[in-house]
Order: structure tokens, then C-alpha cells, then sequence
């Protein structure tokens, strides 16, 4: 990645550093280096500690008194609070999206961003098919209200890193994601609650299936560091 600061420099230094953990490059434990980054990015110390507080609010990070600020650990517990929460967040989100005014057609831009998550499916690359879920998400987001925008905005970086887990670690097929996104895309444009809700509730359903059963199936593990479960958790129901 290249680094490109911009009029937003503490912005951009904590979308790079919350990319590096949600892509692995920083593990839960890591310490993250005010001077070392600052150097690295060429940008000031002050900018980069005021991004660590926004990785902080979006609880990809700690800060530590007398240790600074470390990268946050992942608990299979944590993650399935973090399900459990996003559900219900996502489900007033997009019925309101479904049900509500279409004068912001913010359905016709995340089009890109499918197109994106197709692309990135077909050519294997799991980081593209996270970006453009993130890019999705970031669109039909913005005609939604401050407070489901401000609250999606702190759990969004963690569900792209468990994301991240899922895919590489659980080996989840890529066609599946795209294929899930794009059904809820046309439920939106269809205005189809019903559809709407089948399919947010099978994709939590099997995502959380699958987060357990890669949990019981090693000795209690303390983060997300999981073998290959079989994908049957996950597959079919979703057209």
C-alpha cells in the first residue's frame, strides 16, 4: 500500500493502520510505534497519536499506561458479541434503507462495489473481496441516520478483521460473500423486507455456526487462530 497523506492526515494514518490489522500484518499483543510510524509514513508523532485514539474508539487497539498502545486481542467470545450486536444494528439499518426515501440512490453506487467483490472472487483474492465489502457497506451507509452511521463505523473494522479470519482461516468460498452481497443488494432494490430478513438472518445464522464450531473444535482458544472447519456451516440457503 501506498501511503498518500491527505487534508485528513490523522484520518488516513487510521484507516492504514486499522488496514494492517484488520489484513494480519499486526497481530492482537503487537505494539504499534508512535515515532517508528511517524517516521514510516512521514507525518507528525502528534497526528499518529491522535489516529491511535481513533483505533482505540474503534477497539482495534488498547492504550496501555507506561507500554502504549497494542494491538487488541480477538476472543472467539468477543466475536460472538460482536455478531450478536451487528445483527439487530444491520437489520433497523437496511429496513429502514428498503423502506425509506430513494431520493439518495446509494443502492445504484454500491453497484461498484459489487462489481469489485465479483472481481476479487473470481481471481481468488480475499483482501479485494474485504475492501470492496467495506466499500459496500461504506455507501449504503450514508444516507443512514448519525447515530447508525457513528455506531457502525467503531464495529465495522472489527467485522472486516474477523472477516479477514473467516476467509483465510475458515475457508469460506469467496463466490459465496459476493453471491450473499449481491442478493441483499436486490432486496433493497426490490423493496423486499421479507427477502430482506431471510437473508440477514441465514447469513448471521451460519457466520456464527461457523465462529462456534471453529471454537469448540480446538482446546479453548484465547484469539482467532483457527484450523480449516468443514464449510457446511456456511453453504447453500443463499441465492
Amino acid at each position: 500500500m501506498v501511503f498518500k497523506p491527505s487534508l485528513n492526515i490523522t484520518e488516513q494514518i487510521a484507516d492504514h493502520l486499522a488496514n494492517m490489522v484488520i489484513q494480519g500484518q499486526l497481530c492482537g499483543g503487537a505494539r504499534i510505534q508512535e515515532l517508528k510510524i511517524a517516521n514510516q509514513l512521514g507525518v507528525s508523532r502528534g497526528s499518529v497519536r491522535e489516529a491511535l485514539l481513533i483505533l482505540e474508539r474503534r477497539q482495534l487497539i488498547e492504550i496501555v499506561p507506561r507500554k502504549g498502545a497494542v494491538v487488541s486481542d480477538f476472543p472467539v467470545c468477543e466475536a460472538l458479541e460482536l455478531l450478536d450486536m451487528l445483527l439487530p444494528l444491520e437489520r433497523r439499518w437496511l429496513h429502514a434503507l428498503a423502506s425509506g426515501d430513494r431520493s439518495y440512490d446509494c443502492l445504484q453506487e454500491a453497484r461498484a462495489a459489487l462489481a469489485d467483490m465479483d472481481g476479487g472472487a473470481k481471481a481468488g483474492q480475499p483482501e479485494a473481496v474485504l475492501r470492496a465489502r467495506g466499500d459496500f457497506y461504506a455507501t449504503l451507509l450514508r444516507p443512514a441516520s448519525r447515530y447508525i452511521n457513528g455506531t457502525f463505523a467503531c464495529l465495522l473494522p472489527s467485522s472486516q478483521r474477523l472477516m479477514r479470519v473467516l476467509l483465510e482461516g475458515a475457508g469460506i468460498d469467496l463466490h459465496d460473500i459476493a453471491r450473499y452481497y449481491r442478493a441483499l443488494h436486490t432486496a433493497l432494490e426490490a423493496c423486499d423486507n421479507e427477502r430482506l430478513e431471510e437473508l440477514l438472518g441465514a447469513f448471521h445464522k451460519r457466520i456464527r455456526s461457523l465462529v462456534q464450531k471453529s471454537f469448540s473444535a480446538q482446546a479453548k482458544p484465547a484469539n482467532l487462530n483457527w484450523g480449516r472447519p468443514s464449510l457446511s456451516a456456511y453453504s447453500g440457503g443463499i441465492h
